[in-house]
């Protein structure tokens, strides 16, 4: 079966679960929902009517019209920065249709088509750690997180000798929260890999002529590299519900960069259209047909290496488009508008916390800015003085 979004774009859907959801409305809702690749859970407009359950936004609850009871929700917003959508009848949506296994989310049965695995080698003795509080909602966001990873077979049930708190972060340009593992005490006995991650201004090496671009969103995708089974017990989490360990690759793991990009670089070795900095990726061409033919060759290279995109999250055929903090176009690349607004409208720094963040936002973009380590030296001269006393 195969639903159609908002913008035409294809929904594929895999099975259907019967689940009984306790919506704080003081009874089991029991429904059949269908099983699709969609990012959010969605209570469609026949599941509330069924209930006869009504939102009221302008409250921020739920209306059980048989019982006169409210719960009340979180209502999510985020800033929309660009219109990032496939259009139905598009080049891009038909090319995309060729290749149906590289829009599917993971699935439980999904058999790995590559070789790296990603290594936990320590030096000293487990690291413990108690669970922390949360407060309700974050803790049924985590909840939610946890199960969906056991039913993908990507998160089970532990008996570790290790444990790492949980610790939640707020999504990218997003109400919404990612549960991932503190790993810092983990990571401070962890051995470095010293596979190197690219400069982030390496791409701009291939960018001449090129005047058409496509941005590539992977579906989860450090969650594609497994975790070296002798290490599995050693990325456990401790939460309020449990001990957990995970068998792929997760954030906040110290190596997780390097083994991920040595997996990319293999993905994406011999293209040179192609640049990858861990799991963002830009391709670049002259034209709109060396595009279509550079997006086949990387779609056909991520369904042999079991790699899934996400086509709502991905930017095709633009003429100018953001990447990596840059805005790159035939003239090359630029820095973003409103970033520069931040430098310019930054604060006077009271504190050498706010005068760290204002120089590594400035240094960022120091490559544009004439005679930049003159402008910056007293800066500079002042932190090291204040390193010098510490030392004294």
């Amino acid at each position: 079966m195969t639903l159609s979004a908002a913008n035409t774009s294809p929904i594929h859907v895999y099975t259907t679960q019967t689940l009984s959801l306790d919506l704080g409305l003081r009874r089991i809702f029991q429904w059949t929902f269908l099983v699709g690749n969609v990012s959010t859970p969605i209570i469609g407009a026949d599941f509330l009517y069924n209930f006869r359950l009504v939102p009221d936004i302008s409250k921020q609850a739920l209306l059980d019209s048989e019982t006169n009871i409210k719960c009340h929700c979180i209502l999510g917003n985020s800033r929309i920065h660009s219109i990032k959508t496939v259009s139905g009848d598009s080049v891009y949506h038909e090319l995309l249709r060729k290749f149906p296994d590289i829009t599917k989310p993971p699935r439980p049965d999904q058999e790995i088509k590559h070789s790296v695995v990603h290594y936990i080698e320590t030096n000293s003795r487990p690291v413990t750690a108690k669970a922390r509080r949360l407060a309700p909602d974050r803790l049924r966001i985590a909840k939610a997180e946890f199960e969906n990873m056991i039913t993908l077979g990507h998160m089970r049930p532990s008996k570790s000798n290790y444990a790492s708190p949980l610790h939640m972060v707020p999504k990218k340009d997003s109400t919404e929260w990612r549960p991932v593992g503190d790993y810092r005490a983990l990571n401070a006995q962890t051995i470095k890999d010293n596979y190197s991650v690219p400069n982030i201004l390496d791409f701009t090496s291939n960018l001449h002529g090129t005047k058409i671009y496509s941005h590539i969103d992977l579906v989860k995708a450090y969650h594609q590299i497994p975790i070296n089974p002798d290490d599995v017990h050693k990325s456990a989490i401790i939460t309020p519900f449990g001990l957990f360990e995970s068998t792929r690759m997760q954030f906040g793991l110290c190596n997780a960069a390097a083994t991920f990009q040595r997996f990319i670089d293999e993905v994406l070795r011999n293209l040179p259209f192609v640049f990858a900095f861990v799991d963002d990726i830009l391709v670049a061409s002259s034209s709109p047909e060396e595009h279509l033919q550079h997006l086949q060759i990387l779609f056909t290279r991520l369904q042999q290496y079991g790699l899934s995109l996400k086509p709502s999250k991905c930017i095709f055929g633009v003429t100018s488009i953001k990447f990596l903090g840059f805005k790159v176009s035939e003239s090359g690349i630029e820095p973003l508008s409103d970033r520069v607004d931040c430098i310019l409208n930054f604060p006077q720094p009271t504190t050498l916390t706010q005068l760290r963040r204002f120089l590594g936002l400035f240094n960022f973009y120091r490559r544009f800015v004439p005679k930049a380590a003159h402008l910056l030296a007293p800066l500079n001269k002042f932190l090291e003085g204040i390193k010098n006393f510490k030392k004294v």
